[in-house]
């Protein structure tokens, strides 16, 4: 063999020499560059899962919702009387206050000197009503819905003088009360028919009309039809009927 061979032999053996170093190299650097990005992104990682394992439950007997500013918006907690969260606008005022007490919910809506206006929540017999006050935090109108029927009811400076309209079974009716809580005038639509009902100050009907079931001396009813119309005088005694 010529030592121009041996040569020739040597540089290609040294060439895939070269090739396996380089393998060797690039493969290196993949695997350290691998355990770099492990290391880096394993403390996030594992902060991560232990954040979702800790956000199935928390447990707190108060939360504090704070602004960008670090003022309290919304505090949410738990007493004696239930749980209860309660919502500041940006001056600190109560707005919003929403509790359960003795199993009965109530929210409450506050003004912007922290007087109560809007009140929603459930009766003693479990029954809803929704609550209208004025700046005096005197209750100015009521819708609730009872066992007979949903009641709107306005209510005047006084807190007799009312207006109710109410829905039953039986019918609607809408009645007009005094500052003594006497119905003054009632207008009523029922199965048998319309009534307009004209109350004197002691409680007592001076004028009906429409129709009229009235009790004679003998215990009888007589019903009249809805054309009727009766005048009765301050002694009970009828003044003028038609028919």
């Amino acid at each position: 063999m010529t030592i121009e061979v041996r040569i020739g032999n040597l540089e290609r053996e040294l060439s895939r020499a070269k090739r396996r170093v380089r393998c060797l190299w690039a493969g290196t650097s993949i695997c350290v560059g691998v355990v770099l990005i492990a290391w880096i992104l394993w403390p996030n990682v594992l902060h991560a899962q232990n954040a979702r394992s800790a956000s199935e439950e928390v447990r707190a007997n108060r939360f504090v919702l704070e602004d960008e500013c670090g003022l309290t918006r919304a505090v949410l907690f738990s007493n004696t009387d239930g749980p209860r969260m309660v919502m500041y606008d940006e001056l600190g005022m109560l707005r919003v206050q929403l509790s359960l007490h003795k199993d009965k919910p109530s929210l409450d809506l506050y003004d912007e000197q922290g007087k109560t206006r809007v009140d929603l929540g459930l009766s003693m017999k479990n029954e809803p009503e929704l609550a209208f006050l004025d700046e005096n935090e005197n209750i100015k109108a009521v819708f609730d819905c009872k066992k007979e029927g949903p009641r709107l009811v306005l209510i005047g400076e006084k807190f007799g003088n009312q207006l109710s309209l109410s829905q039953t079974n039986d019918g609607s009716a809408l009645n007009f009360r005094d500052e003594k809580s006497t119905t003054r005038l009632s207008l009523g639509n029922s199965k048998s028919g319309a009534t307009l009902l004209i109350i004197d100050e002691k409680g007592k009907e001076r004028a009906v009309l429409g129709v009229v079931t009235n009790h004679v001396p003998d215990g009888k009813k007589i019903s009249y039809p809805e054309s009727s119309l009766i005048l009765i005088g301050p002694d009970e005694k009828m003044l003028w009927q038609a028919p």
